[in-house]
């Protein structure tokens, strides 16, 4: 909720009634109304269970939080935790099409570290490749783009002086990671330890 009121107050388009910030609030309370029936549900279906949810509800009843502080914790996870894989995946198989030298020497660990069995939580140490590609596709990729922080005491940044207050300050991550000079495009796959394929180009 608060990503994305900063999100459209940084493109400007998060002041007065306009279509765009219109559609943006009947969203808004869309996803609030889904998230509403999903903890009535779970409250009124009682019993004990062990899931997300409940450790979330256990801990809102805890600290006697008000809905809007639950209904935040679970729009992070409804929202990021299929979305960030999704994006995720998408751009590493995108990069994988790109790179065939890539995708030839990571089937190659997967198939010397898994075979033909279904892969097992104690094989993803052994999986150091698939590791760096990941990580190379978050870092040229990021799901996460945009970081938001508040200032809570004086400090500077890149020398700008900043105080607290609001809004919050932004970081972008793609920019920060993709900017000229802050990578090693275009020099392919690294064979040293850890083997990690910077330079996967865009």
């Amino acid at each position: 909720m608060e990503s994305a009121r900063l999100l459209h107050s940084i493109t400007m388009q998060g002041i007065g009634p306009t279509p765009e910030n219109l559609r943006l609030r009947v969203a808004m309370l869309g996803v609030d109304r889904l998230l509403r029936r999903v903890v009535s549900e779970r409250r009124r279906s009682g019993g004990e269970r062990r899931d997300l949810l409940a450790m979330i509800l256990a801990a809102a009843d805890a600290d006697g939080a008000p809905h809007a502080r639950v209904r935040d914790e679970l729009g992070v996870f409804l929202l990021g935790g299929h979305e960030t894989t999704a994006s995720t995946l998408t751009w590493l198989f995108s990069l994988l099409a790109r790179h065939p030298e890539v995708d030839e020497r990571l089937a190659r660990e997967i198939r010397e570290v898994v075979g033909e069995r279904r892969p097992r939580l104690e094989d993803v140490p052994e999986l150091r490749f698939l590791d760096s590609v990941i990580k190379e596709t978050l870092r040229l990729y990021p799901p996460i783009w945009l970081i938001t922080r508040r200032v809570a005491s004086p400090t500077t940044i890149g020398g700008y002086r900043m105080k607290p207050a609001r809004p919050s300050c932004s970081a972008t991550t793609y920019c920060s990671e993709t900017r000229a000079g802050s990578t090693s495009q275009g020099q392919g796959p690294s064979s040293g330890p850890p083997p990690h394929p910077r330079g996967l180009r865009t």
